[in-house]
């Protein structure tokens, strides 16, 4: 019996962090089709959606300048369903 349930096995891809000229560089590879929710914390548990991004026609990679605030912020990133 079917219960609804989808299985998507495309993965995440991973989200690299560095400084770079005094800014946080964000990236990662998108896949063909998928968009993907970039977002942000201060505290691991209340996520707030920062940008979302695609979906695209081919392999892209995504590269995002973020300017640090006064106070910590996390970044994840998430598949768009």
């Amino acid at each position: 019996m079917d219960s609804g349930a989808v299985e998507y096995n495309e993965p995440v891809p991973a989200l690299f962090v560095r400084r770079e000229d005094g800014s946080v560089r964000l990236s990662f590879e998108a896949a063909p089709g998928q968009s993907y929710r970039l977002e942000h914390s201060a505290s691991f548990t209340a996520w707030e959606l920062h940008e979302l991004i695609g979906p695209f026609a081919t392999n892209t990679p995504i590269v995002r300048l973020v300017t640090p605030s006064a106070s910590a912020r996390y970044f994840r990133l998430k598949l768009n369903f």
